[in-house]
This record gives C-alpha cells, sequence and structure tokens, in this order.
C-alpha cells in the first residue's frame, strides 16, 4: 500500500521523508511586491520546506518570500490547504 511522501498517524512503518520535521510555532510574514506583508506563522520546518498557518491562502502566490527571525528566504507554494501552506525552500 503506498501513502505517497506522508507516513500517516499511526503507520508501524518507516518515515519516508527526505528531511525529518520539527515543530515551531514561530511568528512570520509573508512578503509579495507590491502588496502590504501578511501575517502568519511556521507550524513546522525541516532543511526542505515548512508548513504556515495562515488566516485566508487567497490571493497567495505560487512564489514570494518570507520573513522570520530577520532572515528572508524565497519559498515555493507546493500545497494549500484551508488556513495552511506547505512551502519548498527556494523558487521556481
Amino acid at each position: 500500500m503506498s501513502f505517497g511522501k506522508r507516513t500517516p498517524v499511526g503507520y508501524p512503518g518507516p518515515e519516508r521523508r527526505s528531511a525529518p520535521r520539527r515543530e515551531l510555532h514561530l511568528s512570520a510574514e509573508i512578503l509579495v511586491p507590491g502588496h502590504c506583508p501578511r501575517e502568519c506563522q511556521i507550524l513546522d520546518i525541516s532543511k526542505t520546506g515548512a508548513r504556515l498557518g495562515v488566516n485566508s491562502v487567497l490571493g497567495i502566490p505560487i512564489s514570494f518570500e518570507l520573513r522570520a527571525t530577520g532572515q528572508t528566504m524565497r519559498v515555493t507554494v507546493v500545497r494549500k490547504q484551508p488556513g495552511k501552506l506547505h512551502v519548498k525552500f527556494g523558487a521556481r
């Protein structure tokens, strides 16, 4: 049985993600040129990407800059869910 990259909760098999995730609740900002910064929260992070909590995913482009703890990085959205964005580091 295949579950993609994610391992479902309670599944006894090995983790298949390329980089382990670390839970984190850190305030951040989504920066899009020509628009006001949007507040978000980094919910978890790995070497390759992060999961962000947002009020709404509407109007957020596929690629943007994410600023947290004085650092700014370019990210690309890989999945949108209500109230959440899954991003990978680096631009398309």
